[in-house]
């Protein structure tokens, strides 16, 4: 169970490195709070955390190999990118 505190959901937080130096259960566990968080607040910039999760997740070294779940993964970022823009569009901070 995700018990978010402001700090783990810093919806500023970017990942420098495109396959990040978080591990891949930190950024599922992240994107679950930050997914959960989205619904009750829809955030364009929790969306746009959102899709910066998920493209750390599937370029992530542990999902090489593992060209089904890499390709989900790429899909579930543009979808959530267009969430974004959508937010962005109607003000949505």
């Amino acid at each position: 169970m995700c018990k978010p505190t402001p700090n783990d959901l810093d919806v500023e937080i970017l990942i420098d490195d495109p396959c990040c130096k978080l591990s891949a259960e930190t950024l599922q566990a992240r994107l679950a709070c930050l997914i959960r968080r989205y619904v009750h607040q829809r955030s364009a910039r929790v969306a746009g955390s959102v899709v910066r999760h998920f493209t750390g997740l599937y370029l992530h070294p542990s999902l090489r190999g593992q060209p089904e779940q890499q390709e989900a993964l790429r899909l579930a970022a543009r979808h959530w990118s267009r969430l974004a823009a959508q937010s962005r569009l109607a003000g949505v901070a």
